[in-house]
């Protein structure tokens, strides 16, 4: 089998900038989406966050507050606390 060395690299950098960020112990980075309503989606998860129980971190490449969150952006997370607690590190440019 493969590794992947480099993706696994850099999930360990998100995990440590956000741990730097948020102050709280993290979990490795997951994607997700952001639906209609501006609620995130994480990929695996049966049930939105809303849009209050998450943070973005726009230090990280999401641009400014002039370029918000929208639907349907694909994004990158990190679960920190209890692992139901997110924050969005950056948009998915596809």
């Amino acid at each position: 089998m493969t590794k992947n060395l480099g993706g696994n690299a850099l999930a360990k950098a998100f995990v440590k900038i956000a741990s730097s960020i948020t102050e709280e112990n993290t979990r490795f980075p997951v994607y997700g989406t952001i639906d209609s309503q501006l609620n995130l989606l994480p990929d695996g998860f049966s049930k939105p966050i809303p849009s209050g129980d998450y943070t973005v971190s726009h230090s990280l490449s999401l641009g400014s507050e002039l370029d918000p969150l929208k639907p349907n952006d694909r994004v990158l997370c990190v679960p920190i606390e209890d692992g139901h607690t997110y924050t969005i590190t950056s948009r998915i440019k596809g």
